[in-house]
């Protein structure tokens, strides 16, 4: 049987061992048959709308807001290890993570600890277990 499902929360990590992502779902209660909380499934997605196909999941601590009240957070310059805040469209916050639509592309570097130490053109040591 196949029922529609909405997402309720998800990991942005891999489980070290399965490689596999947690995925929290809902759905309307079907007649038909008797399903649980807590039950498994296989899942099968489909992505329904291009417009969210360019979007960063982040851990929400990692973004700030700047003095004019927008949401930033600190990239990092890959090339002097220096740090600048970046203005960022967040779109929602699903347990503990900012979408965020605008101001991020493909193998930015964000800093997701101690923001508030930060100041414009600091230099920062990057960690060994850093992700892009």
């Amino acid at each position: 049987k196949k029922f529609p499902v909405k997402i309720k929360e998800f990991g942005t990590e891999a489980d070290p061992v399965t490689q596999t992502f947690h995925v929290r779902v809902t759905l309307p209660a079907p007649k038909e048959i008797l399903i649980l909380p807590g039950m498994t499934a296989t899942l099968f997605a489909k992505l329904v709308q291009e417009q969210y196909a360019n979007q960063y999941v982040l851990p929400s601590q990692a973004v700030a807001t700047n003095n004019q009240g927008q949401h930033v957070v600190w990239l990092v310059n890959q090339e002097n290890k220096t740090v600048n805040q970046t203005p960022v469209t967040v779109i929602k916050l699903i347990e503990g993570n900012a979408i965020i639509s605008k101001g991020l592309k493909g193998g930015d570097v964000v800093v997701t600890a101690g923001l508030s130490q930060l100041a414009p053109n600091m230099k920062v040591r990057i960690t060994k277990n850093h992700k892009k």
